[in-house]
Order: C-alpha cells, then structure tokens, then sequence
C-alpha cells in the first residue's frame, strides 16, 4: 500500500526522505512501477511508496527525473530513473 496513497501533483511538497529508507515513485496502474514492486516483494525489500501524478506533475519530481516517467527510485547515495534498469538494481 502507498505511504501517499493521493497521487501528488503541481503544488504538492516532496515528502522527507527517511533515513535508510528505499522509495519507489509510481502510479496506481503503471505495469511498470508494478514490475518493480514485484522485485521488491519477492527479495523483501522494505520500501516507501510515493504515487505521483503524471497529468499534473509535481515540480520537485521533474527536478529528480527530468522525463517525469514513473517507475523512479530513490534511496541515499542512488537513484534510477529507467524502468527497466530498476529490477537489475535492486
């Protein structure tokens, strides 16, 4: 279940990043962003999930991905803006 369950759009402030914590930016029904919640559960990753909306997309996300696309994950010292890298990093 997301942390946000709205999905966050124009206007909307970045939520803090916990300490240690993995984030996942998704949307409600990206197969994407399913894919990579898929590998989280399966190796047991804890996770935060925050759902972004990519009609009306938040400022703070496009300055983390410049394309704006949701699977995007963040953690520390690391983030993965292609989807298709997302598993392989994990």
């Amino acid at each position: 279940m997301p942390s946000y369950p709205k999905h966050l759009k124009t206007g909307s402030e970045c939520p803090p990043l916990k300490e240690n914590q993995l984030r996942l930016y998704s949307m409600q029904f990206c197969p994407y962003a399913q894919r990579a919640k898929l590998v989280l559960a399966a190796k047991n990753i804890p996770y935060e999930e925050i759902n972004v909306d990519l009609v009306d997309k938040p400022e703070w996300y496009l300055k983390k991905n410049a394309p704006g696309q949701v699977p995007g994950l963040e953690w520390i010292d690391h983030d993965s803006k292609e989807s298709k890298f997302i598993p392989e990093s994990l």
